[in-house]
């Protein structure tokens, strides 16, 4: 760790973790800090320690390479406060996987409860993401192809230069029947209404052109169509990525239902044949879909809190902190 830097847990991350390793898997070492006195006090704090291995970021990891990094507590709980996917794994890992711990994690392990909420967004947003890049969702094209058609008739009807707000009604009862839609009210600055109409991610003010609008989302629409053409095809896909997918979504939903993730997962086999490339986009496709369906419902109804305890979070910082300006000597 950096100098004076206290580690309060280190694990091997990733797919050693999870136990889908194989013999082209990089090692990965994940960590949490406190920072040094001296940092502390000069409000400098060692928020993040980078020890890999790989001297260009952007290239893609080998077997030969090593990541490792460590998250300060104060970082680690803002994470956490965010939903962020590597930060919850962090509090599962289990003991006998710990290349390093402390009273103060087990501290934070013992009140771990009061650190996670049912937002989830990091799993959640993963798994969209994923499925929007390989067109798994069905109704997403389909609300698409609804909008589209919608949107030929009323430039047919009204002309190019119609703008969203002349069809407010249309996009209200649309919204209410169709997945992936909605209304959003963005204020403009001086605090009035600004609806848009969203769908599938991308927003169109009530000030637009249907013309403009019909342009936007017909794009997306060919896009996400060719997507999902290669994948039917098994063309394209980055299979390792998929599990990854699948993992994410297996775990949210544990988290939402239990309280808790296992590692390793206890589905290894079938997220290693995933990842090998061994199962047709007729099999994962299905999978992925109901695995969004399920994080969504589960999300809605799940005993986890609301929000996440900042009190808890702030009072253990200090505490630490405190802690380790005193051990150092610095003010004495």
């Amino acid at each position: 760790m950096g100098e004076d830097t206290v580690t309060l847990m280190r694990v091997r991350f990733g797919s050693h973790l999870y136990g889908t390793a194989t013999p082209k898997s990089d090692t990965d070492f994940k960590g949490v800090h406190l920072p040094s006195a001296r940092g502390i006090l000069l409000c400098q704090p060692e928020e993040y320690l980078d020890y890999g291995t790989k001297p260009d970021p952007s290239r893609k990891n080998t077997a030969e390479d090593v990541d490792d990094d460590s998250f300060s507590l104060r970082r680690f709980f803002q994470m956490l406060s965010k939903g962020d996917m590597v930060a919850i794994e962090l509090l599962f890992a289990p003991a006998d996987q710990l290349l390093t711990t402390t009273p103060q994690w087990s501290e934070i392990m013992t009140h771990r409860h009061r650190l996670l909420t049912r937002e989830c967004k990091g799993f959640v947003g993963y798994c969209q993401r994923q499925a929007a890049k390989y067109g798994v969702k069905g109704s997403r094209m389909a609300t698409l192809r609804a909008l589209l058609s919608i949107l030929d008739e009323a430039i047919e009807a009204h002309g190019t230069q119609a703008k969203m707000a002349d069809f407010g009604d249309t996009w209200q009862g649309f919204a209410a029947s169709h997945e992936h839609a909605e209304i959003l009210d963005i204020p403009n600055p001086d605090g009035s209404e600004n609806l848009h109409l969203n769908v599938c991610d991308r927003k169109m003010g009530w000030s637009v052109t249907i013309k403009t609008a019909r342009d936007v989302w017909n794009k997306v629409f060919e896009a996400f169509g060719a997507r999902a053409r290669a994948a039917e095809a098994n063309e394209g896909i980055d299979w390792k990525a998929v599990s990854h997918a699948v993992r994410v979504g297996q775990q949210a939903c544990e988290l939402l239902e239990t309280g808790k993730i296992t590692f390793p997962r206890p589905n290894v086999d079938e997220l290693l044949s995933i990842k090998r490339g061994e199962r047709s986009y007729d099999v994962v496709a299905p999978m992925l879909e109901t695995l969004l369906e399920r994080v969504e419902t589960l999300s809605r109804k799940s005993a986890l809190r609301e929000t996440f305890d900042q009190e808890f979070a702030d009072h253990l910082i200090i505490r630490l902190h405190a802690d380790q300006i005193a051990r150092s000597g610095l003010l004495t």
